[in-house]
């Protein structure tokens, strides 16, 4: 090789490799949420000499949209006066002594004969579901005495490790809330455990309504123990149908869409 050429490939290794003497080839994984390992090659000249590495790496994968404020997203405050916006914005603040539910100000439970529910409390079709109260993104709480005047209610459990449960909020959820919207029908995801089975952040709550696209749909910060302690079981699947004045409709269990449907169209 020509000794001009030889200094100039020299050179050029300098620069690229650096004063550790390593090069980083980093590569994403389609098995996971979060993108695969980095890899990184140490070219020799390091302290550590020659070899290979495998680093975490948290940066979207595949599986995973850029989240809310990323480019190309549309906020998205249609029929909502509070909350945010799917892009990590607001829809508006609610005056002092109202909290953020569904979207919506409001003071006190809704206005109707049915609320609060009078009958047994139980856990059986018939009965008066037991009250849980939770934490909604966005702001504000919500309880499921807060759902007595909807005609009918379905409250999912949504754990995001279960593969199922990530299908299901994909293809069925905001589809089945915009077909029964005029059947009195309201959807509430209760999000009880994120990728790595914790306990889901705001951060999280947003990050799957723009990625399932739920625009208006509440999402609750929920808790798998007081779920568990409330309704005696727990876990990814788990549905609960109510009808007016939060009696159950159905065992409290998996159940199909078009079990659901049933009840909605009733």
């Amino acid at each position: 090789m020509p000794k001009a050429l030889s200094r100039q490939l020299a050179l050029f290794l300098l620069l690229a490799v650096g004063c550790e003497g390593s090069l980083a080839i980093e590569s994403s994984s389609t098995e996971r949420p979060g993108g695969g390992p980095s890899v990184t090659v140490d070219a020799g000249g390091g302290q550590g000499g020659g070899g290979v590495s495998i680093l975490p790496d948290s940066d979207a994968g595949p599986d995973r949209d850029a989240g809310p404020g990323a480019p190309g997203c549309t906020p998205s405050c249609d029929g909502r006066s509070c909350g945010d916006d799917g892009c990590g914005g607001s829809c508006g603040q609610c005056a002092g002594g109202q909290s953020c539910s569904a979207g919506q100000c409001v003071g006190a439970p809704p206005t109707s004969p049915l609320c609060p529910p009078t009958g047994a409390v139980g856990r059986q079709p018939g009965d008066v579901a037991p009250d849980l109260s939770f934490p909604l993104a966005g702001g504000g709480t919500m309880s499921i005495r807060d759902t007595c005047a909807n005609r009918t209610t379905l409250v999912y459990y949504f754990a995001e490790w279960c593969g199922y449960c990530r299908g299901w909020m994909r293809t069925a959820a905001a589809a089945l809330q915009a077909e029964l919207a005029g059947q009195g029908f309201q959807l509430v995801i209760y999000y009880a455990q994120n990728y790595s089975r914790g306990q889901p952040t705001e951060a999280d709550a947003e990050r799957i309504r723009a990625e399932y696209g739920l625009g208006s749909i509440p999402i609750g910060l929920g808790d798998q123990s007081s779920f568990l302690t409330t309704f005696y079981t727990a876990g990814p699947q788990i549905k609960i149908l109510l009808e007016e004045g939060n009696v159950l409709a159905a065992p409290i269990q998996p159940m199909s869409d078009s079990a659901v449907r049933q009840v909605a169209n009733r």
